[in-house]
């Protein structure tokens, strides 16, 4: 049988570990808060650089972030022309297209609860669109286009009439321009509008019209299939 002594040494010990590893428990938890602010004060040093640059406000970057998003889920359901509208508005209700249509429904200005967003909102996601996002994408594809082929004549059929629409939309329009291609997208609506019918808006006048600029992996499927053709 353990004399007292030693019972007294080993609760001691215990105690001592029990101690030893809280402390070593908190100064993990301190420096995993500690990463973790590090990398926030970088995240937003990074998105003060890029509103300053692009002069555009955070809302404006999530939006477009959510606008991104969207191109590329409907581009996963296969090319513009195979489907109607109604059928593009179908496809932003399911899925990873849901998804990114919440998200931008939400950061555009629109309340889920009220199902409501003002046509004013609308507008202004649209404007985001056509001066912002495209402009920027088609002069991102024009780089990348120029170095897998220096020559243009090298470049294949089916990305002549692609490359020759973003050689003639990579500057943003001027503001009239911008507000009669809006205003044309919202003819004889009223001062707001529910979900369905930005669904609606969105699916006819930019998904199924293909408004939105491609991705870069977009055009490598393209390059991809006319290679395959070719052979």
């Amino acid at each position: 049988m353990e004399s007292r002594k030693t019972l007294e040494r080993k609760l001691a010990e215990a105690e001592a570990k029990r101690k030893n590893d809280l402390k070593k428990a908190r100064e993990g938890y301190d420096k995993k808060e500690n990463i973790f602010k590090e990398k926030e004060n970088l995240l937003n040093s990074l998105l003060g650089m890029v509103e300053d640059v692009y002069h555009l406000s955070r809302d404006e970057l999530q939006q477009l972030d959510c606008i991104r998003a969207l191109r590329d889920a409907t581009e996963n359901e296969g090319p513009v022309e195979e489907k109607k509208a109604d059928e593009w508005g179908i496809v932003m209700t399911v899925g990873k297209a849901k998804e990114a249509t919440d998200c931008l429904f939400t950061v555009a200005g629109g309340d889920e609860k009220k199902n409501s967003m003002s046509l004013v909102d609308f507008k202004a996601l649209m404007k985001l669109l056509l001066s912002k996002f495209n402009p920027e994408m088609y002069k991102h594809l024009l780089e990348k286009i120029h170095t897998l082929y220096p020559d243009e004549d090298d470049m294949p059929d089916k990305l002549e009439s692609m490359y020759s629409n973003w050689v003639q939309n990579k500057d943003a329009p001027d503001a009239e321009t911008l507000s009669d291609s809006v205003a044309l997208m919202i003819d004889d609506l009223e001062d707001s509008i529910g979900k369905k019918e930005f669904i609606s808006l969105f699916s006819s006048h930019v998904v199924a019209c293909g408004l939105m600029a491609p991705s870069w992996q977009f055009v490598e499927r393209v390059i991809a299939d006319d290679n395959k053709t070719a052979e």
